[in-house]
C-alpha cells in the first residue's frame, strides 16, 4: 500500500517551508501508522494454519485446553477445519468459554416460531446492558427463548459480565 499525498494542496500555500517539512513528516508519519495498521488488521483475518510439526493450542473432548503438535494428518485437519486450532493458550481459552455459555444457551432456547413470541439476548451499545426483547416475524438464527423469564434465567445462570466479554465480546 502506497499512498500519495499532494502537500501544496493538503497544507495550502500560506505554510513556509518549515511548516510545511513539518506537516508533512507528521503526516507521512501518520499515513505509516495507519498502513501497518491495516496490515496488522488484513493478517489477523487470514486463515491461520500451523506449521507442519508447530505447536498449537486446542480444547479436547474433557473440555481443557492442550497443546498440540500439528502433523496436517486427520487428528490436526479436523481440529483445523470445525475451529478448534488456536494459536495461543488464551485464545482457545476464551473459545472454551465462548463455547460454554453456548451450552448453556442451548439448554434453555428453542427454535423459531413463526407469530408467537421469541425472545432473545442482546448487547445495547448505547446504555452498556444486557436486554432482553422479542420477535414474532424476523428469525436471526440467534438463540430463542420461549419467555422474557427463561432469558432472564439465562442471563442469571451465565452472568452479566460473562456474557459481555465471551458471547457478545465487548471489552470494557
Amino acid at each position: 500500500m502506497n499512498i500519495k499525498i499532494d502537500f501544496n494542496i493538503v497544507c495550502g500555500m500560506d505554510l513556509n517551508c518549515k511548516e510545511n517539512e513539518i506537516v508533512q513528516d507528521i503526516v507521512k508519519d501518520t499515513i505509516k501508522e495507519l498502513e501497518e495498521k491495516i496490515k496488522s488488521s488484513l493478517e489477523s483475518k487470514k486463515e491461520w494454519v500451523p506449521e507442519i510439526g508447530k505447536l498449537y493450542y486446542k480444547i479436547n473432548a474433557y473440555g481443557e485446553v492442550v497443546k498440540s503438535t500439528f502433523t496436517n494428518f486427520s487428528i490436526g485437519r479436523n481440529c483445523l477445519d470445525i475451529g478448534n486450532a488456536f494459536r495461543t493458550k488464551e485464545e482457545a481459552q476464551f473459545e472454551l468459554e465462548r463455547r460454554k455459555i453456548e451450552a448453556i444457551m442451548k439448554k434453555y432456547s428453542r427454535s423459531f416460531e413463526h407469530e408467537e413470541e421469541n425472545y432473545y439476548i442482546f448487547y445495547a451499545y448505547s446504555n452498556k446492558s444486557i436486554c432482553i426483547s422479542s420477535r414474532i416475524r424476523t428469525d436471526d438464527g440467534i438463540p430463542y427463548f420461549e419467555s422474557k423469564k427463561m432469558a432472564q434465567k439465562v442471563i442469571d445462570e451465565i452472568g452479566e459480565d460473562r456474557l459481555k466479554k465471551y458471547w457478545f465480546r465487548v471489552e470494557e
